[in-house]
């Protein structure tokens, strides 16, 4: 794999342009036929296509517009767009991307295409070397993420081709499916190396052309055209005799670019350019300390490249951003600010602003009728405004007009309330006292105890009677403890939960006895001495008119038990 990614800047060099004749396979395109000139092709923001209604189309057809009926131009396929590149003046830089952020980056730089490096993508996808440890589905479908993610042409590393000729053709469709406007195979020997290092071995030179020469048929024979970028490792591997030779057969078997990497020297990149005249030549500027020497784009046009490609410049720079960034964290501090850019620079990077206009887009707004209609369908915007408007406008007198049942509801409810306790004779107090109760009933449904009687048999006969003997018996002073407290009551209060009467009632104060039987959990309380403590503190303090005798909380209900003396 050709180890590229990508540098940052554009490097367009007005000065004289390489002349580089068409490709032994000309479709129409190569020529001055398209329609527009490489000058003319102005960046693109990576959703810039798919704002206008479509994505740049792989096959050259035309995309319809969704949503709508309008005319547009049709789309110019990313091959036709990069075999328009390799032929038109002015040396191409191709920084290597590794991924769809990396893509959409060095378009919004304004580069005009960009190669997938096996080597990028061996690292950040899986943390391996490029030793062609990924597969074949593996790559392709890196290839595809990258190119979805751009509008500009990308040159995919294709390695070996993954097998003899007819993977190399199966390599070739499958990159072409992708999205890929370009696919490099080289002559390694598998295992393959990567490019700059050791141990590096090449086919033989038959089989090194058959791999070439199936990749082009692929690319005549198949369902679509794509750019071929053949490579040869055999400079490092053999000698450079042996790479220009094998870079002439490749250009005679039909390959639309060819690339020797690891060349040594200016004078073997020169003896490249002359070895293969007519044909587009790709050169591999390997930043930090690579084989070929690192010239200006100026002086690679001069000499006679169409295209240089930056293998380290993304991912060795996002290596080592990554590197000080946790570097600061494990000590307890933030990046610096200029490795760490604001969050809605981030959004901007990865495409939240069209995603977000996409969505305005195709935003649904429910129609008068119920139906809903889509504003993807071309409306004007002050026409989509006015419906919002209306619908809140329903919407609101939905809401007055509903509120206004409901008072009414409530007038008439309190009408009738009030009419049905005018005609039972009750008065505004009493028929209160009612809805209070009610409402007390409801919020905690007790079982209400009735008070009882308690009728004051230790005295001897029952009712009248034997009122008027206690009466005798408390005037003449006897009776024992707590007959001096018959002339004030007990209030006897059980209360539940929020402090609602469960249990209401008076008793004389001098009758204790059967007080347990109706609350018992007074039971074994000295509750003649705590009258009589009651009366006595009553007393000293001006014959207050309610003293408490008891206040406690029965623990077997939780009920709060209170006993005033009044």
């Amino acid at each position: 794999m050709a180890t590229a990614f990508v540098c940052a800047i554009s490097l367009v060099p007005s000065s004289p342009a390489v002349k580089c004749a068409p490709s032994r396979r000309d479709n129409g395109l190569l020529g001055g036929s398209l329609s527009h000139s490489a000058s003319n092709l102005k960046p693109l923001r990576a959703c810039r296509p798919l704002l206008a209604g479509g994505r740049v189309a792989s096959s050259g057809r035309t995309v319809a517009a969704a949503g709508g009926s309008s005319e547009r131009k049709a789309d110019v396929s990313k091959v036709a767009v990069l075999r328009e590149l390799l032929t038109s003046p002015g040396i191409k830089c191709a920084p290597a991307c590794h991924d769809g952020l990396s893509a959409r980056l060095t378009e919004a730089a304004g580069f005009k295409l960009t190669f997938m490096s096996g080597f990028a993508v061996s690292a950040t996808r899986a943390g391996l070397p490029d030793t062609g440890l990924l597969s074949y589905g593996e790559m392709a479908e890196a290839g595809r993420l990258i190119a979805s993610a751009c509008s500009i042409p990308v040159i995919g590393d294709g390695d070996t081709g993954y097998g003899n000729a007819v993977n190399v053709r199966r390599t070739v469709r499958g990159y072409r499916q992708a999205g890929m406007a370009g696919i490099i195979i080289e002559d390694q020997a598998w295992p393959k190396a990567c490019g700059h290092t050791a141990g590096r071995r090449v086919v033989g030179r038959d089989e090194a052309v058959m791999r070439i020469r199936a990749a082009v048929d692929e690319r005549d024979e198949g369902e679509g055209d794509i750019v071929i970028v053949a490579r040869s490792d055999a400079r490092q591997a053999v000698s450079l005799d042996e790479a220009l030779w094998r870079a002439a057969a490749f250009a005679d078997a039909g390959a639309d670019m060819v690339f020797i990497d690891a060349l040594g020297s200016e004078s073997d990149m020169r003896a490249f350019v002359r070895a293969v005249p007519d044909t587009p030549k790709l050169i591999n500027q390997l930043e930090g300390g690579g084989r070929t020497p690192m010239l200006s784009p100026q002086q690679l046009e001069d000499m006679g490249f169409a295209v240089a490609v930056y293998p380290l410049s993304l991912v060795g720079v996002c290596t080592r951003a990554m590197q000080d960034a946790l570097s600061a964290l494990a000590s307890g501090r933030l990046p610096r600010p200029s490795l760490l850019p604001p969050f809605e620079e981030l959004k901007d990077a990865v495409g939240f602003p069209e995603y977000l206009a996409l969505e305005e887009r195709y935003r649904v707004v429910e129609g008068g009728d119920g139906s809903s209609s889509s504003s993807g369908s071309r409306r004007r915007a002050d026409s989509d405004a006015a419906a919002a408007a209306a619908a809140a406008a329903r919407v609101a007198a939905e809401a007055q007009a509903e509120e206004a049942a409901a008072a009414a509801r409530v007038a008439a409810a309190d009408a009738a309330a009030a009419a049905a306790a005018a005609a039972a004779g009750a008065t505004w107090q009493q028929q209160q006292q009612q809805q209070q109760q009610q409402t007390q009933q409801q919020q905690q449904p007790f079982d209400v105890v009735e008070p009882v009687v308690i009728e004051p048999d230790e005295a001897g006969g029952t009712g009248a009677e034997a009122w008027n003997n206690l009466e005798k018996t408390r005037s003449s002073g006897s009776g024992g403890s707590g007959w001096g407290n018959w002339t004030r009551v007990l209030r006897v209060q059980v209360l539940g939960p929020n402090n609602i009467a469960k249990l209401d009632f008076r008793v004389p104060a001098g009758f204790l006895g059967g007080l347990a039987n109706t609350v018992p959990a007074v039971a074994g309380i000295d509750l003649a001495g705590l009258v009589e403590r009651a009366a006595a503190r009553s007393k000293s303090e001006g014959g207050e008119d309610e003293v408490v005798v008891a206040d406690f909380r029965d623990k077997s209900t939780g009920d709060r038990v209170r006993i005033l003396l009044e």
